[in-house]
């Protein structure tokens, strides 16, 4: 009898330590802010995107949008910024069947220049903030430019990668009726720093 309850004893232990280390397994770890730049692309519901990092393939593919920037706040003097805060782009991808939602920062996102270069558009201002002279005397310089410009990112589910919408087009304000099949994003994908 006393073998009979060491037995249970140890297939039970076994079996709480098996469940334990796949559950750490699991877990991905997305509690970074900006995180390092792995690409900058643009997306539209017409051209997904495909690339690979780290021998891994990502897929990206724009699912839906929902488009709260109905003012052109540029013409609006805001009281509070509860009021600014409502009128964001929210973006919903499919990134390796994992789904994100991507919100713009407040009056949705820089516009496209439509001249060609937007995505180096985009990559110049990271470097801006990158090698800005304020880094060396404030380490958190570069993270709050970053997020100022770009927002707070969207998490992808089950993968270490945050998304953050740089450009859109167009804004609800130009194009009331535009749908899904009518805008374009410059997105900047991002994943944890490694420890150098």
């Amino acid at each position: 009898m006393k073998k009979i309850i060491i037995f249970t004893l140890l297939v039970t232990l076994f079996f709480a330590m098996g469940c334990n280390k796949e559950k750490k397994e699991d877990v991905i770890d997305n509690s970074f802010d900006v995180g390092e730049v792995i690409d900058i692309f643009e997306l539209s519901l017409q051209h997904p995107y495909e690339f690979i990092y780290n021998n891994k393939t990502i897929h990206i593919s724009l699912q839906n949008v929902i488009d709260s920037a109905d003012i052109d706040c540029s013409l609006v003097d805001f009281i509070n910024d509860e009021d600014r805060e409502r009128l964001k782009t929210y973006a919903y991808l499919n990134v390796n069947e994992n789904s994100t939602v991507v919100p713009s920062i407040p009056c949705g996102g820089l516009g496209f220049k439509e001249d060609g270069q937007d995505i180096q558009d985009v990559s110049d201002r990271i470097d801006q903030f990158a090698f800005a002279p304020a880094n060396e005397t404030n380490s958190s310089y570069f993270k709050n430019a970053f997020m100022g410009l770009f927002g707070q990112g969207g998490v992808v589910e089950h993968m270490p990668y945050k998304i953050f919408m740089a450009k859109s087009s167009p804004k609800k304000y130009n194009l009331h009726n535009a749908h899904t099949e009518d805008y374009k994003f410059i997105f900047i994908l991002t994943t944890k720093k490694s420890k150098s």
